[in-house]
């Protein structure tokens, strides 16, 4: 009994070893500006996604905050850069990902908060699709007063899943991973 229980442990090991040597290495890469109100619940978000730890690199791109966004960031384990010449969210993921160690790259912005499942099904759309560019769904939560951006970003963004699907536009870079060309 004992050598078939041990058996089928080795074998569920490999497999499991298997699997772990197919999974592809992420960075997330983050840019931030004056985000100290929702910085942690997003890092909190990445920090339990369904996906090893080891294979993950979280990269958050500070876009010269003056509230208390870097020091929020710094209570965490994960990457914390500096754009400072650039004022533009473009800017700062540009640095994101000239500094990322991964070929895979997502993004996502730092009023999200991403589900545990979203690295995983993005990982899993690019391999299986053989796709260079995948896009996920975005569902908005408002506060009781709408801000401006919050009020953009939800007429702008009504087209995410047609630009992506139709157009092979990514117009926004919430929830978006890439290969590198």
């Amino acid at each position: 009994m004992n050598d078939a229980h041990n058996g089928n442990t080795e074998e569920v090991v490999k497999s499991f070893d298997a699997v772990m040597d197919s999974l592809p290495a992420v960075s997330i890469i983050v840019p931030a500006y004056n985000a100290e109100k929702d910085i942690a619940t997003l890092i909190e978000s990445l920090l339990h996604l369904d996906y090893p730890k080891e294979l993950l690199e979280i990269i958050i791109v500070d876009n010269n905050s003056t509230d208390r966004t870097k020091e929020i960031v710094n209570r965490y384990s994960v990457k914390l850069l500096e754009e400072n010449t650039i004022q533009s969210s473009y800017a700062a993921r540009n640095k994101g990902i000239r500094n990322a160690k991964n070929k895979i790259m997502a993004f996502t912005d730092s009023d999200c908060v991403a589900t545990p499942q979203w690295v995983k099904k993005g990982v899993k759309a690019l391999v299986s699709e053989s796709a260079d560019l995948v896009g996920g769904r975005v569902k908005f939560f408002y506060s009781e007063r709408r801000t401006a951006a919050e009020l953009y970003d939800s007429i702008t963004n009504m087209q995410i899943k047609l630009n992506i699907k139709d157009r092979n536009v990514a117009k926004t870079t919430k929830y978006v991973f890439c290969l590198p060309i």
